[in-house]
């Protein structure tokens, strides 16, 4: 058996090694740094993430994109023949002024957000259509008609 294991005082000193690594973590400064963190992460973006459904329509696709939150302004799609590209950009400023109407704080934010969508098959994306509504954005993309050959 080794010394570590005979020892009683070592598994005593875990413990309190544990006991000081849990107070470490969950007291301040650390709990505000580790909060903060997970506060971004988690809010950093209304569309992060934004799902996408695409949906065969047989002379059309039909692509929805839920973006609550998230104003006409702040989306920009691009239409190509086999896939579509969702662009969500948003810029906020913060001001914070004392009783005396002096800015003491002031910072701006950039964020950006993109999806690109691959599409089974050829479209048209002249007579693409586009509609944003109560946050929901809806495609309509139409398939480009092949031609008929016949063997004479």
């Amino acid at each position: 058996m080794s010394d570590h294991q005979s020892d009683p005082k070592k598994g005593i000193q875990f413990g309190d090694l544990m006991k000081t690594m849990n107070y470490f973590f969950h007291e301040r400064p650390v709990k505000g740094v580790l909060q903060s963190i997970d506060e971004f992460f988690s809010g950093a973006f209304p569309a992060s993430n934004f799902g996408v459904d695409l949906r065969d329509q047989g002379e059309h696709y039909e692509l929805m994109a839920k973006l609550p939150g998230i104003k006409k302004e702040q989306l920009h799609i691009e239409v190509h023949s086999t896939f579509v590209s969702i662009l969500v950009q948003s810029e906020e400023v913060v001001e914070e002024e004392n009783q005396h109407k002096q800015t003491f704080k002031h910072h701006s934010l950039y964020k950006q957000q993109s999806r690109t969508i691959p599409l089974p098959t050829i479209i048209d994306e002249r007579k693409a259509q586009a509609d944003y509504e109560n946050g929901i954005l809806k495609l309509t993309l139409p398939k480009v008609k092949g031609r008929t050959l016949y063997l004479e």
